[in-house]
């Protein structure tokens, strides 16, 4: 045991401070600065060691790195520390040799390397750094400003920041010698590059899988850079997927040569030079859409606009905004947009989102909160709140999550389920509400981007909105869908005509629900009408065609005007549960004379949801 010393200025040929060969050492609260090796750690050197170094300050050391990893058998453990201001050879901060240590909630900032690797050099081994904030290093003449990696075996870095760093090439992260690197709901935002990647470059890489971060503000100052940057063929197996890669410059992706790869369910936006460069293209589930962070990082130019060179990068909050409600980390708690990002609820199907609290969508948002506690809600009701283990059920094994977290205080808990912070009888009860209850599954969805095909009458049409109609009475028509460009509305170029006449009707289905109960419809509303003397706006349903429903009905002395979308849903469990043919309309009638003219309906993203029957 080591703890709560203060080892400095001092000077030999390997581990400059502190030099641990074999054993499993405890290093704690200490303080390591301005010592010199010859060779490796002018911090700490640990050669075949278990060690675990917990809260020390290792800072203003000299030689190959801060600290060295070095031996097969070396299994070092880091908690909470902080390596910094470091300097020279390989590996400003770490020089990983061989090894497969442990880095968690460690800060590795302001780090610097002559040749690469200004945070992080790591060389074969199977490093974990995870919840690390890297930022500031520098790799003068070579890769990797952030992390330079060289025939790695399979290193994984998970919820990492890495940010603000500079490399010759690959400013935030350079893969070389086939090395292959796992990234997961890591954020890549403010690195600068001279060539090649400003955010990750791919020199020579095997087997790269980047799942869910996001890629923003990366620079470089040439126009063949790019957030990602592919430069050898050997990266034909790599992986990105649902990743947000926007505002880099120039490039978001670029790939120089025509392999096969997989850049599936990204959303890549808004870059300077183009979204994707050379032969890189838009891979299955990928869209290209301002994806709404909360606040957007930037380049400061430091009161000297003329001179780029002295900028400096302020770091952005890269949660998505959401009606539905967003983490916000500052405040410790969940915050509610008038807007919501495209990104939500739009990751590859296939991954896993059973992390992300309900309302979850059962689908993993994109970018570096996808699928994770922290992840934006869903406007989709899919799931229960109380099905804690996802299997669309509420029951016994969900009753011994909730017991197993009884009283426990924490934040973003999904036994928390009226998110106050804290597991107790309010949370017991909601759940004894939802005994038994079967999870809402989806039963038809269609976000109108084509056509559906539904029967119209009077003034209804399919296609884009212009913004136009409110002229005299209530507000436009919206400029485009709750999602996407199109919608089904009543005269999407303006006001619907107030001649009396009508009803006239929008008609979707018939639609299968048999085998469900506690069905619902939802959709997006934007509705502008005169009062229900004058105008009569409904929504009906029927299980024969025949006979409809009348499930909601403008009522009151006044028009309604919205001015924004809006998310309804109606329950329709006694006209549809376990019924094969439904039917939904939307309706309007003019009935009285002097009626004033309003942009009327308009309708997106329609959906059905109900539970499984239990039997």
């Amino acid at each position: 045991m080591i703890k709560n010393c203060y080892i400095a200025d001092n000077s030999t040929w390997n581990g400059g401070g502190i030099y641990i060969k074999g054993g499993m050492p405890r290093i704690e609260n200490n303080e390591v600065s301005n010592n010199f090796s010859l060779r490796n750690g002018g911090g700490i050197t640990i050669d075949s060691s278990t060690a675990i170094i917990t809260r020390c300050v290792i800072d203003g050391n000299q030689s190959q790195a801060g600290v060295s990893c070095i031996g097969s058998e070396c299994t070092p453990q880091f908690f909470e520390c902080e390596i910094s201001n470091n300097r020279q050879g390989d590996g400003g901060g770490v020089e990983i040799l061989g090894t497969s240590p442990q880095f968690r909630r460690c800060k590795i900032y302001n780090n610097y390397s002559f040749w690469k690797g200004g945070g992080f050099s790591i060389q074969g081994g199977q490093p974990l750094i995870e919840e690390c904030y890297i930022t500031g290093n520098t790799a003068k003449k070579h890769g990797g400003g952030g992390i330079s990696f060289r025939g790695s075996d399979s290193p994984k870095i998970v919820n990492c920041i890495i940010s603000d760093n500079y490399g010759y090439t690959g400013g935030g992260i350079y893969i070389i010698s086939d090395a292959s690197l796992n990234l997961v709901n890591c954020i890549i935002s403010g690195n600068r590059a001279y060539i090649g990647g400003s955010g990750i470059n791919f020199a020579e890489s095997t087997n790269v899988k980047i799942t869910s971060c996001t890629i923003v503000g990366n620079q470089n100052n040439v126009d063949s850079g790019a957030g990602l940057f592919f430069e050898d063929i050997s990266s034909s197996d790599t992986e990105v997927t649902n990743c947000i890669i926007s505002h880099n410059a120039p490039y978001g992706i670029y790939w120089k040569y025509t392999v096969d790869k997989d850049l599936s369910y990204n959303n890549v936006w808004g870059n300077t030079g183009g979204d994707y460069g050379s032969w890189a293209t838009a891979g299955p589930g990928s869209i290209s859409a301002d994806p709404l962070f909360v606040d957007n990082g930037y380049w400061d130019p430091n009161d000297t606009p003329e001179d780029p060179a002295d900028d400096f990068w302020v770091n952005g909050d890269y949660h998505l905004k959401s009606k539905s409600g967003r983490w916000d980390s500052n405040g410790e708690a969940w915050v509610y947009d008038d807007i919501t990002s495209p990104c939500v609820d739009a990751g590859d199907p296939s991954i896993d989102w059973g992390e992300e609290l309900y309302p979850h969508g059962t689908r993993l948002n994109m970018g570096a909160y996808g699928g994770t506690v922290e992840a934006s809600m869903s406007s989709s009701i899919a799931g229960n709140i109380a099905d804690f283990n996802n299997d669309n059920i509420v029951n016994l094994f969900d009753y011994a999550i909730l017991a197993e977290n009884w009283h426990v205080y924490k934040k973003l808990l999904r036994e928390d389920i009226n998110r106050d912070g804290v597991v107790d009888v309010s949370d017991l009860v909601r759940f004894a509400e939802q005994w038994l209850a079967k999870a809402h599954q989806a039963i038809y969805q269609n976000s109108l981007d084509t056509d559906p095909g539904w029967s119209m009458e009077g003034q209804w049409q399919f296609g884009q909105p212009l913004g136009e109609g409110g002229s005299s009475c209530g507000n436009p028509d919206p400029s485009g869908g709750y999602t996407g460009n199109n919608v089904s509305g009543v005269n999407l170029s303006g006001d619907y005509v107030s001649d009396i006449g009508g009803p006239y009707y929008l008609t979707a289905g018939p639609f299968d629900c048999s085998g469900y109960e506690n069905t619902k419809i939802r959709f997006a509303r934007w509705l502008n009408s005169d009062a229900p003397g004058y105008v009569r706006s409904t929504v009906e349903a029927s299980n024969s065609g025949s006979n409809w429903n009348v499930i909601w009905e403008h009522e009151g002395p006044s028009d309604i005007t919205d001015n924004q979308w809006q998310i309804v849903d109606y329950e329709i469990g006694n006209i549809a549960d376990d019924q094969p043919t439904v039917c939904v309309r939307w309706g309007y009638e003019i009935h009285a004379d002097r009626a004033y003219p309003y942009s009327g309906w308009n309708i997106d993203d329609v959906e059905l949801w109900g539970s499984s029957i239990l039997h």
